[in-house]
C-alpha cells in the first residue's frame, strides 16, 4: 500500500521431515511471510512444535500399543529356524523313544512290585529320589523305562550309571543316552550293554570327560 513501510522476512527453509506431519507432507518447505522480525520469530516455533509433536502424538504411541499387544500374544521370546528346527527334532526323538522303549508307570510298578502302600506312586517316587531309577515326564505322567528293572525291583547297576553320567544331564537326555549307539559299547546302545556293567559305567563316565570346558 501508498505511504507504509513494506516488511518481508524469509524465514530459514524448517525440515518438515515428520511423516505424521500436521502441516505438510514431509519434504515440503513452509514460506512464512510477517510484519516484524518477533511475528517471524514466533510463527517458527509454533510451526516447528507442532511438526515435532505430531509423530509423537499418534504414529509413536500407536507403535507402542501394538508392540505391548506382540508382547501379550508371543509368551516368549521368537524362535529362530535353528532353534524350531531343533526342538522339532527333539519332539521327534521323544516320540520314537516313547514308541519303541517299553515304559512302566507308578501304578504299574505298585502291581509288579507287589507293594501294599495306600499310595500307588510312592514306591516308584522313592526309588527316582534315591537315584536307583530315572524317569521321563509325558502328558504329566511319569514314565520309568522298563530295562532298569528285574522281577519288579530296580537293577543295581542302573544306579551305577546313573552317578556315573553328568549331573546336569535332564531326564530326557539320560534316556536318549541309554537308547542310542555308543563307539565305546562297540555302537551297542547302554541299555542292552547292561550284562557288561563295568563299560556301560566307563562309557557314562566319557560322558563327564566330553562336558569339560
Amino acid at each position: 500500500m501508498m505511504g507504509e513501510q513494506a516488511h518481508s522476512y524469509a524465514i530459514e527453509t524448517l525440515d518438515l521431515a515428520r511423516e505424521d506431519s500436521r502441516i505438510l507432507p514431509a519434504g515440503h518447505t513452509l514460506i512464512v511471510h510477517a510484519d516484524n522480525e518477533r511475528d517471524l520469530a514466533l510463527a517458527r516455533r509454533a510451526i516447528q512444535a507442532l511438526d515435532r509433536g505430531a509423530v509423537p502424538g499418534r504414529a509413536a504411541r500407536r507403535a507402542e500399543r501394538i508392540e505391548r499387544l506382540v508382547e501379550v500374544l508371543i509368551a516368549e521370546e521368537p524362535l529362530s529356524q535353528v532353534e524350531a528346527d531343533l526342538e522339532t527334532d527333539n519332539a521327534a526323538l521323544r516320540a520314537r523313544y516313547l514308541e519303541t522303549v517299553p515304559t512302566l508307570t507308578a501304578a504299574d510298578l505298585h502291581l509288579v512290585a507287589g507293594s501294599e502302600a495306600a499310595n500307588r506312586s510312592a514306591l516308584a517316587a522313592g526309588w527316582k529320589k534315591d537315584g536307583r531309577v530315572f524317569a521321563v515326564s509325558h502328558k504329566g505322567v511319569d514314565r520309568f523305562p522298563a530295562f532298569q528293572f528285574s522281577d519288579g525291583r530296580p537293577r543295581p547297576e542302573i544306579k551305577r550309571i546313573l552317578l556315573a553320567l553328568p549331573r546336569e544331564l535332564t531326564s530326557w537326555q539320560i534316556a536318549l543316552w541309554f537308547a542310542s549307539g555308543n563307539g565305546w559299547l562297540g555302537d551297542r546302545t547302554p541299555q542292552e550293554s547292561l550284562s557288561d556293567i563295568e563299560a556301560v559305567v566307563q562309557a557314562a563316565a566319557r560322558m563327564r570327560e566330553a562336558t569339560v570346558g
